[in-house]
């Protein structure tokens, strides 16, 4: 077993990624890119139920926010068959065609997508290259995206494992859209569930978040849908018997786009720990750093750097971002 792999265990870190990190990057990836080009409207001309339904709310939202209407969409309320939007007659086998069709239509679009150049001047691509440099994160990266991150790989030596793709991949033709298995579902919808997906396999992201000392998530809202794998992580951080035993603080550095999304993300931190957000940031070491020319700041990510620098026990060159 070689050093690096011994310091990761010794100091266990995690990088998540969320969609975010792909449009720092320059790459148009978000829900309403795939909706508002020639192959989302495409799909949406779809006659079905669900197709409608999506329309309805197609407006600014996130895919977190997709998922989120998907599941009022089939959840099975109160024992009965109606659906949440109870205006719209529902036929499932047709949504369910056009579900698979959803699919087909968002591998292609990334497809074309993730070719377009990245911005190697972008506090995306600097903190890959930071956390490359670490050398401490390599078996836990665990990417929300469906583009293939090795696709980054533009000058730098990927030298982590093959990441974890929590959602599947696009490279691989299997994107994972759907609800969470845990939901009463309307019948016929069944497979809906993202657990029930050919393609879906379990990463280890619960285990290795309950045991991380640092912990760097970039472009990622915390969203409800989410919930699931991060809630173990966030209550083990204000359990007492946690706080009084543990010999370190954890560090949870957070990327986001900007002073709004930083909001949407400290709401989120609030209800995964039950309201109790006082005492997840009084008793470990958060830190929250928009993205966004004129809400980045400069100090936060050069403490970053240093501290990262300090933890990993390497010599991490000085990345300047220009904002």
């Amino acid at each position: 077993m070689d050093s690096i792999t011994l310091q990761s265990q010794h100091k266990p870190c995690v990088f998540v990624i969320g969609n975010g990190f792909d449009i720092d990057l320059g790459w148009k990836t978000s829900y309403n890119d795939f909706f508002n080009s020639r192959i989302g409207k495409r799909c949406l001309k779809s006659k079905t139920a669900l197709s409608r339904y999506i329309k309805i709310h197609n407006g600014d939202a996130d895919w977190c926010d997709l998922e989120m209407y998907l599941m009022k969409y089939v959840k099975r309320e109160s024992g009965s068959d109606a659906s949440y939007n109870k205006g719209i007659p529902i036929n499932a086998d047709a949504d369910m065609e056009f579900f698979q069709e959803l699919n087909y239509a968002l591998c292609d679009y990334l497809e074309s997508a993730q070719r377009e150049k990245i911005n190697e001047d972008s506090v995306a691509y600097h903190v890959l290259q930071i956390i490359l440099e670490s050398k401490c994160f390599n078996d836990n990266v665990f990417d929300f995206n469906y583009t293939d991150l090795r696709n980054v790989d533009s000058g730098m030596t990927f030298v982590c494992q093959s990441p974890y793709y929590v959602h599947g991949c696009m490279k691989e033709g299997n994107t994972i859209i759907g609800v969470p298995a845990d939901i009463e579902v309307i019948p016929g919808y069944e497979q809906m569930r993202k657990m029930f997906n050919q393609h879906y396999h379990q990463t280890p992201i619960v285990p290795a978040l309950i045991e991380a000392k640092e912990i760097v998530i970039f472009g990622h809202s915390l969203s409800e849908i989410d919930y699931p794998y991060f809630r173990a992580f966030f209550k083990k951080l204000q359990s007492d018997e946690y706080i009084q035993k543990r010999s370190e603080i954890p560090y949870v550095t957070i990327f986001t786009y900007d002073l709004s999304s930083k909001l949407r993300i400290l709401e989120n931190l609030n209800r995964i720990s039950d309201y109790q957000i006082s005492k997840l940031f009084n008793y470990n070491h958060f830190d929250i750093i928009c993205t966004k020319e004129g809400d980045f700041n400069s100090d936060q990510f050069w403490k970053f750097q240093l501290h990262l620098s300090e933890f990993s026990g390497e010599n991490i060159p000085l990345h300047v971002i220009n904002k």
